[in-house]
C-alpha cells in the first residue's frame, strides 16, 4: 500500500513537466515545419529599365506553366538572348508580349506577340521594345512535367 501511494504521488509530481515538455516539442515541430515551408514559385519578376542582365541562369517553369517577367520601359529598348532546355526532345516556346495581352493570353484567346518562337528545345529571340509594358515568357503549358530551362536574357 505504501508504494502505490509513492507511485501515486510520483506520477502527480512529473504531470506538469510532462506537459511542459509534450507543448514544447508540439510547438518546435511547427515551426520546423514553418520554416521548411517550400515557397510559390513567383512568376512575376521586377521591372527593368536599365540595360544589364534580365534572366541569367536556369529556371525550372512547372509543368503546365510558365515562368514570366514582367518588364517596365520607359524607352526603347533591344531584348536580347537564348535559352535551351535540358534534353532535346523537351521542348518550351519563348515569347514577348505587351501587358495588355498577357490575360488573352493565359486564356489562349487570341493575342497579338511582339516576338515568339514555337516549342523548340532552345533558341534565341531579339526583339525591339517601344517605351511599355511587356511581359518576357517561358511557356510549359503544353507539357506534363517540369522544365529546366537555361535562359540568357538582357535588356540593351
Amino acid at each position: 500500500m505504501f508504494q502505490r501511494i509513492n507511485t501515486e504521488k510520483d506520477i502527480w509530481r512529473w504531470r506538469w513537466p510532462l506537459i511542459v515538455i509534450v507543448v514544447l516539442a508540439i510547438l518546435f515541430g511547427i515551426r520546423v515545419l514553418q520554416i521548411n515551408k517550400r515557397e510559390p514559385i513567383s512568376h512575376q519578376a521586377p521591372a527593368y529599365t536599365t540595360t544589364g542582365r534580365l534572366m541569367w541562369g536556369d529556371v525550372t517553369v512547372p509543368a503546365g506553366d510558365h515562368f514570366s517577367m514582367w518588364l517596365e520601359l520607359n524607352r526603347r529598348a533591344k531584348v536580347s538572348g537564348a535559352f535551351r532546355t535540358s534534353e532535346v526532345k523537351r521542348r518550351v516556346s519563348v515569347l514577348v508580349i505587351k501587358d495588355s495581352e498577357f490575360d488573352s493570353w493565359k486564356l489562349d484567346l487570341n493575342y497579338d506577340f511582339v516576338s515568339r518562337t514555337g516549342y523548340v528545345p532552345g533558341g534565341k529571340i531579339n526583339p525591339v521594345l517601344e517605351a511599355g509594358t511587356y511581359f518576357l515568357i517561358i511557356d510549359n503549358r503544353r507539357n506534363n512535367y517540369d522544365q529546366l530551362v537555361r535562359a540568357e536574357f538582357s535588356l540593351e
